[in-house]
């Protein structure tokens, strides 16, 4: 009778281990995706400047490429998207390891 009773205590204590590890795999995956859509909401927020901005100065008849509003908004651009191929990755391997 005695095993029977630490067999279950073994068990339940390994589902519980499981269950902690899986929990902490979600909140991690959660919290990736969540970095993910906030990225994603800064570049459409960018992207919708730079569309200002080259519809201002179009409107003016006075588009320069080369001016350092648009430079710089090109460049954060570019940097939010490195960053969310990269979470992106991160996540794909979290997920990938966590099967």
């Amino acid at each position: 009778m005695s095993d029977f009773w630490k067999d279950i205590k073994s068990t339940a204590n390994k589902a519980s281990k499981l269950v902690s590890k899986k929990t902490k795999e979600l909140s991690k995956l959660g919290s990736l995706n969540l970095k993910l859509a906030n990225l994603k909401m800064k570049k459409e927020k960018l992207h919708t400047q730079l569309g200002e901005m080259f519809y201002k100065y179009n409107k003016k008849q006075k588009l320069n490429i080369a001016d350092k509003k648009i430079v710089d908004l090109l460049s954060e651009i570019n940097s939010l998207i490195k960053k969310e191929n990269k979470l992106k990755k991160d996540i794909k391997t979290t997920k990938e390891l966590n099967k």
